[in-house]
């Protein structure tokens, strides 16, 4: 029972001061979640010391397996800090569906208008934190993502096209000094300072 308390409290000051409901009832388990961390090589708007177009908004859209619809699908405003860069989305399975596909597609538009974006398909690995990066990269502004996608991949790092599917992704190690907008699959999002370990 020390041990699980002493995991709380570490939880707690990472969520500053929200711990995470139920952990000892459940033995300090590890959930099943999907953490996407969101990077990119373009500066954010008001970053300083630069003359060319700046990230303005980042969208995160998450859909479960073949269906039309993402059950998460949010812009943020880079300006108003809810979502900084670095920084991650957790998505959590619903209906005790611990194994399912998601297809991820994090987007960002820059100061001129003009979009970069990046796709995954991933799937949950049951009672494990999973990392899945997702880099938006100058690079791959215009022409260079539509090439990728038009092969069948996407737009990474450098502007290589990569492949949409990842594979054998890490796990996470917590960072106290992020945010995180936690998410349930098929259910209403959940900001960092709500009970982020309650069902959907």
């Amino acid at each position: 029972m020390e041990r699980c308390v002493s995991g709380i409290a570490r939880r707690a000051r990472a969520l500053g001061g929200v711990a995470l409901a139920g952990c000892c009832l459940a033995g300090c388990s590890t959930p099943t979640e999907l953490w996407i961390v969101v990077d990119s090589n373009v500066r954010a708007e008001g970053a300083p010391g630069t003359s060319r177009p700046t990230l303005t908004t980042v969208r995160v859209r998450a859909t479960a397996g073949d269906a039309a619809t993402p059950f998460w699908d949010a812009p943020y405003d880079l300006a108003t800090g809810r979502l900084t860069i670095p920084g991650h989305v957790v998505v959590r399975p619903s209906r005790g569906d611990e194994t399912r596909q998601v297809r991820v597609r994090v987007s960002g538009t820059l100061s001129d208008g003009s979009e970069v974006r990046q796709d995954a398909l991933v799937s949950f690995a049951r009672g494990r934190r999973i990392v899945l990066q997702m880099f938006l990269a100058g690079e791959c502004v215009g022409a260079r993502q539509e090439r990728c996608e038009a092969m069948g991949q996407t737009c990474g790092e450098g502007g290589e096209c990569v492949p949409v599917e990842r594979r054998d992704l890490p796990d996470f190690v917590t960072d106290a000094g992020r945010r995180d907008v936690s998410v349930f699959d098929g259910a209403p999002a959940m900001d960092a300072g709500m009970d982020a370990g309650m069902d959907a």
